[in-house]
């Protein structure tokens, strides 16, 4: 999906609502993350979320309440706006070269001790799979592992990653942001500011009615059982 930077929805720039989606591709959400990330009145807020589920953008879990609110999650189209670039559409040589960058940073994350995850599967869908020479975004879709499995353990080795990103000048601007960290500082090294890499969360794909994928990284039989209406190529 594409969009252009002077492009409006639900009242706000494409490109404001697509990061605000961003921030909730892996979790539900409620009005008041409106009200904080685009500084919104509980009103305004109210209206900008009601123009998003209009729009197909999100879904209201009904009979799902969290501490009274209402609860939302973003729908298939809300996922593919949460990925969808500005940029100019790439040349087939320009995108295999991104690729093989992105393929290098798996790499290094994977090498990285201090990581609380590793990166266990990655998938190439979308435009790169055809056979056209301009293409739009290199899709790529990306599933995490932690490296233990009991709790505490985890817990104790987030809260550490967490530290050692405030105490290189790093400042969450929420609680969601501060949990997220040890997910989220992985994505950023594997994203490396590519603009023309779209990277996705790998339960993305799983929704993806009949995408067609190629494994990079992975058990292509336990992908496979994953991305169920998926279509190896």
């Amino acid at each position: 999906m594409r969009i252009v930077s002077d492009e409006i929805i639900a009242g706000f720039s494409a490109l404001e609502v697509r990061d605000f989606l961003r921030r909730y591709r892996l979790t539900n959400f409620y009005i008041q993350a409106a009200e904080d990330a685009l500084v919104l009145s509980p009103r305004t807020a109210t209206i900008f979320m009601n123009k998003l589920k209009g729009l197909e953008f999100i879904e209201e879990l009904t009979g799902d309440r969290w501490d009274g609110r209402r609860v939302f999650r973003l729908t298939a189209k809300g996922q593919a706006l949460a990925s969808a670039s500005a940029a100019k559409p790439l040349f087939r040589k320009t995108a295999e070269r991104l690729l093989a960058q992105f393929l290098e940073r798996v790499q290094r994350v994977n090498g990285t001790e201090e990581y609380v995850y590793r990166v266990e599967h990655v998938v190439l869908f979308g435009s790169m799979l055809s056979e056209s020479d301009r293409l739009g975004d290199v899709d790529v879709a990306v599933q995490l592992q932690p490296k233990v499995d009991k709790d505490d353990a985890f817990q104790e080795w987030s809260m550490a990653r967490r530290r050692a990103a405030e105490a290189k000048g790093r400042n969450f601007r929420d609680v969601f942001d501060w949990a997220m960290w040890p997910t989220q500082e992985i994505f950023l090294q594997l994203k490396a500011k590519s603009s023309g890499l779209s990277l996705h969360d790998f339960c993305e794909v799983e929704k993806l009615p009949n995408v067609r994928y190629q494994v990079l990284l992975g058990d292509p039989q336990s992908i496979a059982a994953k991305i169920v209406s998926g279509e190896a190529v």
